[in-house]
């Protein structure tokens, strides 16, 4: 979610709006330009002793500025125990694994670097990561789909516009293309694709406070919004989260009559239309966001902000509980379930 601009303090956590946060922060963002050079995926990575490729049967993967910068982190949800993934003094953020729970792509970004799509092996994680498609532009915000033509990474990429476009490439970061050419006078962002589905995906769109949810055909490069009408009397929509079965989208929104009020969850249901709010600032006092969906469809992980950082929490039916604390005044984001690879 993002109020977390992300911009420079929320570690520009998607230039614009990639994590969290406050729409004023669009608002004040702006493209810019850098000096491509290659971005190390980390400063001194581990032994291999010191990670272990055995993944626990619940776990997650968020990033975290704990340690200073954000490293992404892997939580058991059964013992509570936290191991660093990435080790480095770049921040890393948006973690998303690969369907077979093999991989991990996320963006990391050096001081004086642009940020980047990189790629870390979770069967051998003390490997150092590396990057996708390096140099070319300022990249965020990806995400596996599988294609008519294969398993994709879905990005988002300030390339053709200098705002932001939705793009795709192979896993080896090769055959890239864009696939919003025609909004250009506008961002995108935050890809997510639809189960089952090989040729749509949801997508945040507009500029500035003016963001909305958009359903993209990556066949035929068209988009149509996906929240109107007076049933969905929200303002605005991003950060979208699609429940495994298809039907259920999550994401963020302000609630009805509250333009200026806290960051929100909200439900879609995409067959019947039916719009549910999941959080509510009077039992969870604070912004709401970066929301992900269990493997299973049963659990639904988010981020709150009571105040004084972000913390990790899952709802599964009407319970919501902390899963992370984090440390007072830390930045616990992004969080997405992994499971043992198969």
């Amino acid at each position: 979610m993002e109020t977390v601009t992300p911009g420079s303090e929320y570690v520009r956590i998607a230039k614009c709006f990639v994590a969290i946060g406050s729409l004023a922060a669009v608002a004040a963002c702006s493209a810019t330009s850098h000096e491509r050079a290659v971005i190390p995926s980390s400063d001194s990575p581990p032994s291999a002793s010191a990670l272990t490729p055995i993944r626990p049967p619940e776990a997650i993967i968020f990033a975290s500025n704990r340690s200073g910068n954000f490293d992404l982190y892997e939580e058991d949800l059964a013992t509570g125990a936290l191991q660093n993934l990435t080790h480095s003094s770049c921040d890393e953020n948006n973690p998303e694994v690969s369907p077979d729970n093999s991989e991990l792509v996320y963006y990391q970004e050096c001081q004086g670097q642009p940020p980047q799509i990189a790629m870390l092996d979770l069967k051998n994680p003390a490997h150092p990561s590396h990057i996708l498609n390096p140099n070319v532009a300022d990249n965020y915000d990806p995400v596996f789909m599988q294609t008519p033509t294969g398993l994709k990474i879905i990005y988002k990429t300030d390339k053709d516009d200098g705002k932001g476009d939705i793009a795709r490439m192979n896993l080896d970061g090769s055959d890239s293309h864009n696939l919003t050419p025609a909004m250009h006078d506008t961002e995108e962002w935050k890809p997510e694709p639809m189960p089952g589905d090989l040729t749509h995906l949801i997508i945040t769109s507009g500029t500035g406070k003016n963001v909305q949810l958009y359903k993209l055909d990556i066949v035929t490069k068209t988009a149509t919004p996906l929240i109107h009408g007076p049933q969905h009397d929200i303002v605005r929509g991003w950060y979208p989260a699609m429940n495994p079965d298809g039907k259920r989208l999550t994401f963020i929104a302000k609630a009805p009559g509250q333009p200026d009020g806290p960051d929100t969850l909200f439900t879609l249901n995409l067959q019947t239309d039916q719009l549910v709010q999941v959080t509510h600032p009077q039992s969870l006092p604070g912004d709401a966001g970066d929301p992900s969906w269990s493997r299973d469809g049963t659990k639904l992980f988010f981020v709150h902000d009571p105040s004084d950082g972000y913390q990790v929490k899952v709802k599964v039916g009407d319970t919501i509980k902390t899963v992370d604390g984090g440390q007072a005044g830390s930045k616990d984001l992004a969080p997405v379930e992994v499971q043992a690879a198969a």
